[in-house]
């Protein structure tokens, strides 16, 4: 059987298994849970009025998505003749789901360059139970997790490209995930971290492998590895459908392509703040409030753990792994790996911030300290997958060589 017919055998069996997966999450029946966030709104039946859903929120308690403009929006959608409809709102829930994976398998195509490899991540999304039964749950999780996702999907294809389209497209990601939690605008600091990170002596510079071949020809070809050695020479930038050679990590050395870069965050991030501060202004959010209850932080960091699992557990490994070994045929790996613990740990530090300024200490049950994992929890098990894929990868390498390399030294 010729690899073509082996790997078709495989990916139809997978978009089987997806298929199976999705007629399980429509038949099963969801748990309905009211986040606390919610102030009441859909209740007493005030998300479904036909007159001042869009205006100022309320300025009780602390900026979250319960006040969000996209979420009223879902709510509204959600109404069926003038009332809450909880099964709308699963629907919606769990399309919001469905194009967050498409999300995740979109990026995982644009790091490895195999549709086989996204197939897997998506079968790994749609198998995880927690991700399911979130879809019963009245609350902005799932957009935030798809903002999340489609700002992870431009960020890796703005490492791989480089396009200074995607970067525009990266900060509007931000943007939709600022409005609806206002600590996630310091993932504006994300792409400046990895532009830094990049020229710094903590990058390894060397990623030249003496290797002709990576693996197995027929191994490499049924992976659709790519061999960066044999790659042509490097671009200033990209385009939307035209990655660099390897990337952007190598153009971002010269002076005149960083200092390119450095203008058009400036303005972004320009645009980015004042849209922050005008959001601020618009829902009330603008006057100095702030009640530090800075004691309980072992507290809160107790609850910001407590949906850390097995799952999650093995998946950071395997994502320290990939961040610790240089992977020479996902050369957008590392880097995505270093944004994406960036981003986790500067949304965490943000929540805990607004969480002690505008919540006090006794008020934990509407701390979003337990919802930052889940929020990030798509993406932690995607890289999960892809730094096993990466480990096992370095495995094969080593077989090949230690096979190989007798009979080259004859």
């Amino acid at each position: 059987m010729r690899s073509i017919e082996v790997k078709a055998a495989m990916i139809t069996a997978l978009l089987f298994m997806i298929l199976m997966r999705l007629v399980w999450m429509d038949m099963r029946s969801y748990v309905i849970v009211y986040a606390p966030q919610n102030h009441g709104s859909v209740a007493d039946g005030a998300a479904c009025q036909k007159e001042g859903w869009a205006g100022p929120s309320e300025t009780s308690g602390r900026p979250n998505w319960g006040n969000s403009i996209l979420y009223r929006m879902l709510l509204k959608q959600a109404c069926r003749s003038g009332i809450f409809s909880e099964a709308s709102f699963v629907r919606y829930n769990q399309g919001f789901l469905v194009i967050t994976v498409l999300c995740c398998m979109i990026f995982t195509r644009i790091l490895t360059r195999s549709w086989l490899i996204a197939l897997i991540v998506g079968l790994a999304l749609f198998s995880r139970g927690r991700l399911i039964a979130s879809s019963g749950q009245i609350s902005g999780d799932h957009l935030i997790m798809f903002g999340l996702a489609m700002w992870a999907t431009f960020m890796a294809h703005w490492i791989r490209s480089g396009s200074r389209i995607i970067l525009g497209f990266l900060f509007l990601s931000i943007f939709w995930v600022m409005e609806l939690e206002f600590s996630f605008v310091f993932l504006a600091l994300v792409p400046l971290g990895y532009a830094l990170t990049v020229r710094s002596r903590f990058w390894d510079h060397s990623l030249a492998n003496k290797d002709k071949e990576y693996l197995w020809p027929r191994v490499q070809s049924f992976m659709a590895v790519q061999n960066i050695n044999i790659a042509v020479a490097e671009q200033p930038t990209g385009g939307i459908f035209r990655p660099l050679a390897q990337t952007f990590a190598w153009p971002l050395r010269v002076d005149t392509i960083f200092r390119s870069f450095l203008k058009d965050y400036v303005i972004v991030t320009g645009l980015l703040l004042g849209s922050l501060l005008g959001l601020a202004a618009w829902k009330g959010y603008w006057g100095l409030r702030a009640v530090w209850q800075m004691a309980k932080i072992q507290l809160w960091t107790k609850l910001w753990a407590m949906p850390m699992d097995r799952d999650v557990m093995v998946s950071a490994a395997f994502m320290l792994t990939a961040i610790i070994l240089s992977s020479f045929v996902l050369p957008a790996l590392r880097g995505l790996n270093l944004s994406i613990v960036l981003g986790l740990f500067l949304s965490t530090v943000g929540t805990l911030l607004i969480d002690h300024m505008y919540l006090p200490a006794e008020a934990t049950g509407n701390w979003l300290a337990p919802q930052v994992l889940l929020w990030w929890e798509p993406l932690i098990l995607t890289l999960g997958v892809l730094g096993f894929y990466h480990c096992l990868l370095i495995l094969l390498h080593q077989v090949w060589k230690r096979t190989h390399q007798p009979a080259a030294g004859a």
